[in-house]
């Protein structure tokens, strides 16, 4: 079972679409964690401002989480993806760039608040 999803997902190119259930969950939560940026963006140029607190607007609070959560879980099932399942398309090693960007910046911001 293994050996033929290895050798399934050895067999796709760079540019095609994910061949596995993890490449799929990740390319998924890639596409969530591009909405909820776009969302964000839109919320902060329609004039949604934030508290003191983290939760000062629900709104952009509720967006922020959906970014980390959805960014740092496609990088995780893009990562698993492409170790356990060979997966070799774009989307998952996009999401684990992804990812790994929103650890960076969520490291940074938590540096500087403490």
């Amino acid at each position: 079972m293994v050996d033929a999803q290895l050798r399934k997902a050895s067999q796709t190119c760079f540019f095609g679409f994910p061949r596995t259930r993890l490449g799929w969950w990740s390319a998924a939560l890639l596409l969530v964690f591009l909405a909820s940026f776009t969302l964000l963006y839109v919320f902060v140029s329609l004039g949604v401002r934030g508290g003191p607190a983290f939760f000062g607007s629900p709104w952009l609070a509720g967006t922020a989480l959906a970014i980390a959560g959805s960014g740092t879980g496609a990088g995780l099932f893009g990562l698993a993806a492409i170790v356990r399942q060979g997966e070799r398309s774009v989307l998952a090693f996009l999401a684990v760039v992804v990812a790994a960007w929103v650890l960076i910046l969520a490291a940074k911001i938590m540096a500087q608040s403490g």
